[in-house]
C-alpha cells in the first residue's frame, strides 16, 4: 500500500501524542513550525522542519495540523495557497488526552477543512460551521447542553444550599451512610478496649465483646469522656486500647503526624484505629468555629500517614461526584437513592477511611 506524504504543522505536546497514530497512514516527510526561520533537523524525529512559507515547494503532501490553535493554522494554510482538500487536524486522530478533544471528539467526531470553511462533524452527522477554536468550543457547549440535561439543571441551582446542616434536621448526613458502612465491615476489630473519639455512639452500635469504653475529648466535656488530646498527647498511655474509632476528626488537628505517632503508643500490640475522614467537603459549623477546621483529605495523604508506623494498613475512598453535590448543598441521605452510593469514582474522594494495625 502506498502511503500518503504527510507534514505534520506544530511540534508540541499535541503532535507528540499524535504522530504515532498519523505515522500509521501517512509517511511523515517532516514538520512545520512557525517557531523556525529557516529549515532545521528535529533532534526528536531526525526529520527536516521548514518554516510554512515554504509549504509551497511540496506537492501531494498532506498537512496534519497538530496545536490548539488548529483552526489558525488552516487560515494560515489557505493564505499560503494550501488547497483545503490537503488539509487535516490532529484531533481526528487518537488518543485525544485534551480536554477539548475529550469533550468534542470521543465519538466519532470529525474537523473537516472545506474551500472556505471548516466543519465540524458531530456524532449524528450533523455539520457545524466554525470559524475559531473559541466558536468551536461554543458548538461543543450547545451540542453538550442539549444532550446532557444536568447541565441546564445545575447551571439553574441556588447559590445557597438548601440546608447549612446537612439535612440532619430531617435525615441522616450523606456522609455518615460511608461512615457506618465502613464500621459496619470492620466491626470484628471493635473489641476489648475501644476508645472512641467525642462520644461513644458507633462503639455501642457496631462493637463485638467489648470490655471496656473509654470516650477521649479534647474539652473533657463529654459525659463520661477523659480529657485528651490526640496532637498533643494529652491523656494517651502506652497500650491503652484494642480499638480506636475515630471519625471525622483529624481535620480539625493540625499536627498530624504528631496524632499518629499518639495513636500507636495508645494502640495494643495488634490493635487496630478506624479512621474516616473527609474529602470533598464544606465547612462544619460550630466545629470549624470552636476548633479550626484545617484539611482535607485524599487516598494519597491518608496513605502517607498511615505508613509513619509500624504494622499493616488499608486506605479507600468513597463517593462520586452526585454523592458530593448532594452533600455540598446540605441533602441527606433519605433525599437520594440507595444505588446512588454504590458508584465509587476514585476522581471524587468524598469521604477517605482507613484501617490502621498495629504490629505485634
Amino acid at each position: 500500500m502506498v502511503m500518503q506524504r504527510a507534514l505534520i504543522f506544530g511540534r508540541g505536546r499535541c503532535c507528540q501524542e499524535k504522530i504515532k497514530e498519523i505515522s500509521k497512514t501517512c509517511e511523515i516527510v517532516g514538520f512545520l513550525d512557525n517557531a523556525v526561520k529557516e529549515r532545521s533537523i528535529d533532534s526528536r524525529y531526525g526529520l527536516m522542519v521548514y518554516p510554512p512559507n515554504e509549504v509551497s515547494s511540496f506537492s501531494n503532501v498532506k498537512i496534519v495540523c497538530t496545536a490548539h490553535a488548529c483552526i489558525d493554522m488552516w487560515k494560515q494554510l489557505r493564505e499560503l495557497g494550501v488547497d483545503s482538500e490537503n488539509i487535516d487536524f490532529g484531533v481526528n486522530y487518537k488518543e485525544h488526552s485534551f480536554p477539548l478533544e475529550k469533550a468534542g471528539f470521543n465519538n466519532g467526531e470529525r474537523l473537516i477543512a472545506e474551500d472556505s470553511e471548516v466543519i465540524y462533524l458531530d456524532k449524528q452527522g450533523n455539520r457545524h460551521v466554525v470559524d475559531s477554536m473559541e466558536d468551536l468550543k461554543k458548538k461543543i457547549r450547545v451540542i453538550y447542553a442539549n444532550q446532557n440535561p444536568a447541565i441546564q439543571h445545575i447551571s439553574s441551582l441556588s447559590t445557597e444550599p438548601v440546608d447549612r446542616e446537612f439535612g440532619m434536621g430531617r435525615g441522616m448526613a450523606v456522609d455518615r451512610y460511608y461512615i457506618e458502612t465502613f464500621l459496619a465491615e470492620n466491626a470484628k476489630y471493635i473489641h476489648g478496649t475501644v476508645m472512641e473519639i467525642g462520644n461513644d455512639q458507633y462503639t455501642r452500635k457496631y462493637g463485638q465483646n467489648v470490655e471496656k469504653r473509654i470516650i477521649l475529648h479534647v474539652n473533657g466535656s463529654s459525659a463520661n469522656s477523659i480529657k485528651g488530646n490526640l496532637e498533643t498527647g494529652e491523656g494517651i498511655q502506652e497500650n491503652m486500647a484494642d480499638c480506636l474509632i475515630c471519625t471525622q476528626t483529624l481535620q480539625y488537628i493540625f499536627d498530624l503526624k504528631r496524632v499518629f505517632e499518639n495513636v500507636h503508643r495508645l494502640l495494643r500490640p495488634e490493635g487496630v484505629a478506624l479512621f474516616t475522614v473527609p474529602g470533598i467537603k464544606s465547612l462544619c459549623y460550630p466545629d470549624a468555629f470552636e476548633y479550626g477546621e484545617m484539611w482535607s483529605f485524599t487516598q494519597d495523604s491518608m496513605e502517607k500517614l498511615c505508613a509513619g508506623g509500624s504494622g499493616e494498613y488499608e486506605v479507600k475512598t468513597y463517593g462520586n461526584v452526585k454523592v458530593a453535590v448532594a452533600y455540598l448543598y446540605g441533602l441527606c441521605y433519605e433525599d437520594l437513592k440507595e444505588e446512588d452510593f454504590l458508584y465509587n469514582d476514585p476522581q471524587y474522594p468524598f469521604i477517605i477511611v482507613a484501617r490502621l494495625h498495629k504490629a505485634k
